[in-house]
């Protein structure tokens, strides 16, 4: 259990909060005490906007720059801290190097990576200014490469390396980068995923997002003189993929 106190009074900024593991992450930050900053193109909870106490949502497109940098420029100006970023959005698609198009292919790396880049870019100065942390939740495909993904698999490893440099270069200055590599977990996406691959679909048999929301809060918790570079979480009791 986290101690409230160790989150009292902190700002995070958390991608792709509509379902899954972002939602899970939002809302576990949340309890904790953090004011959350929730970026979905969709609304998220029962009302109309999905704010609640504790978490604002804003609507941004992340495959859309300018509505990226809007979001920045406005916590920006109005002299918001930040604490935590954390970026759970993604985009999954199937398809072999030699049947899918490059639009495919381009729009899992603009939502897997390049907009990871644009956003952290845009909130980098509020993240040194606090000493913040920042998380990328990729996914266990980095160290299991299979046929047929080229397009997400290439911007995962994307994302790894970006998030190996950029730990880099803020370290010196405070900053601690963590990379999650979750295997399968209880998600909408990963039932599309089972669907597509023609296998039975059972979330007790997978991860489950609030596992890999606390590992999260349990990386953030850690005192100023360590650091996790690098998470990988996977079912304690995975069942035969059928």
């Amino acid at each position: 259990m986290i101690p409230g106190t160790i989150f009292a009074d902190r700002v995070a900024v958390v991608t792709g909060v509509s379902s899954g593991i972002g939602k899970a992450i939002a809302n576990a930050l949340v309890a904790a005490g953090v004011s959350v900053h929730a970026l979905s193109r969709r609304p998220i909870g029962d009302g109309a906007d999905g704010n609640r106490g504790g978490l604002v949502w804003h609507k941004v497109d992340l495959a859309k720059d300018a509505e990226v940098i809007a979001f920045s420029e406005h916590l920006l100006s109005k002299g918001r801290e930040l604490d935590f970023l954390v970026h759970c959005a993604g985009l999954f698609a199937t398809g072999d190097v030699a049947t899918t198009d490059v639009e495919q292919f381009d729009k899992q790396l603009m939502l897997n990576l390049r907009a990871p880049y644009v956003l952290t870019r845009a909130l980098l100065p509020l993240l040194i200014r606090r000493a913040g942390q920042i998380a990328f939740i990729n996914s266990s495909v980095w160290n299991n490469p299979r046929a047929g993904l080229s397009g997400y698999i290439a911007s995962k490893y994307g994302l790894k390396a970006f998030a190996d440099v950029l730990r880099a270069e803020v370290s010196p200055q405070g900053v601690r980068v963590v990379s999650f590599f979750p295997g399968r977990t209880a998600t909408p996406m990963q039932e599309e995923i089972f669907r597509k691959e023609n296998l039975d679909y059972d979330p007790e048999s997978l991860l489950q997002p609030e596992a890999i929301a606390s590992s999260l809060l349990d990386a953030f918790a850690l005192p100023p003189s360590a650091e996790i570079t690098d998470i990988f979480i996977r079912p304690a009791k995975p069942k035969a993929l059928k």
